[in-house]
């Protein structure tokens, strides 16, 4: 049976200050109790309050090192048939990751972005999908700090007024090898405590690993795995999409990692998103458009800056231009109300 680390950190800690006293033997044999002599001796090399000591603990105890891997009969699992438990409806669920594919400048960081801020705001990504986290971390590997600060900027305002999104959490950290980086991403995530996060992008953290190639990717895999049962996650990559088999080409080992992949494809401010999901998630294509607001900068030139992204549903058009059909003379603003879509979105689809 895996001990609970609490239990285990405070027996370490009550044998660590007992030094040479009589009780130092009576606290060090339960703690050999506690986690068995072989794990012991493991542990015993850091202090209990010490990052590697926990690290040591998930190894021995998570990953099924030295017969540690647990089991459950059938009667056990039809006894706990909770519902699946979604952090964000239908796009990513606990103890899981969601691959997010595309080619560059396609939208994936902007809307993921987004997504962040949406989901401990108003608590709905994109206007349309729920969400129960109220802590979210986004880590940036590609894109420099400047950049990332404007786009946040930029869709703060968009937010409706008073909104705060103060669970919102965001490291710039740049490239980095992520096969070599465990602790320290299991060091952020233990210090932000995010409900979820978003990793954007793999490419800038393979290091030189082919992103094709099972042999190059199957530490990466392993490790995502690790960490989306620490913290469900977002993965965002550079790829073109499998059409026939749903998946970000060339990735079949990546993506089956994760329970629900997305492709993202923009043309112009509309961004088309195809889904496919493995544990009764949505998987109905979708729209997303990037509503913007035109600004004039300090130089008197005018900037373009988004200020939401927002979900289209399918057929939105259709029903946008029904709409002006049978109600003549009816404005972008009526039809937005009515249909509950945007109103760029509604003036865009005008007979």
């Amino acid at each position: 049976m895996k001990p609970d680390f609490e239990t285990v950190v405070k027996a370490f800690q009550k044998w660590e200050d007992a030094g040479s006293s009589q009780e130092a033997q009576l606290f060090e044999k339960a703690a050999r109790e506690l986690v068995g002599t072989d794990n012991f001796e493991k542990l015993v090399e850091w202090q209990p309050a010490a990052p590697e000591f926990k690290e040591t603990f998930d190894t021995l105890f998570n990953d099924g090192a030295n017969g540690q891997w647990q089991f459950e009969t059938i009667q056990e699992i039809m006894a706990d048939a909770e519902p699946l438990n979604w952090i964000i409806e239908g796009l990513l669920l606990a103890d899981t990751g969601t691959l997010v594919s595309g080619h560059p400048h396609c939208g994936k960081s902007f809307s993921w972005l987004a997504a962040a801020i949406d989901s401990v705001s108003h608590r709905k990504v994109w206007g349309e999908f729920q969400s129960k986290a109220k802590r979210v971390l986004y880590i940036e590997t590609e894109d420099p700090k400047q950049l990332v600060a404007d786009r946040i900027r930029s869709l703060r305002k968009g937010l409706p007024p008073g909104t705060l999104a103060e669970g919102f959490h965001i490291a710039v950290t740049g490239p980095f090898d992520i096969v070599n980086s465990e602790a320290a991403l299991n060091d952020l995530v233990d210090r932000v405590k995010p409900d979820w996060l978003v990793l954007s992008t793999l490419q800038s953290v393979l290091n030189g690993r082919d992103f094709k190639s099972q042999k190059d990717m199957g530490p990466v895999n392993a490790l995502l795995v690790r960490l989306s049962r620490k913290c469900p996650l977002v993965v965002l990559t550079h790829s073109p999409w499998d059409r026939e088999a749903k998946r970000a080409a060339g990735s079949v080992t990546q993506a089956a990692n994760f329970a629900t992949t997305l492709h993202f494809e923009k043309t112009g401010s509309i961004i088309k998103v195809t889904v496919d999901s493995k544990m009764s998630g949505s998987e109905k294509p979708f729209k997303l458009e990037m509503e913007t607001e035109d600004v004039v900068i300090d130089t008197g030139a005018i900037k373009t800056e988004v200020r939401r992204i927002v979900y289209e549903a399918a057929g939105m058009k259709d029903r946008i231009r029904e709409y002006y059909r049978d109600n003549p003379g009816a404005k972008p603003a009526d039809v937005a109300k009515a249909l509950d879509c945007s109103e760029r979105y509604a003036r865009e689809c005008q007979p």
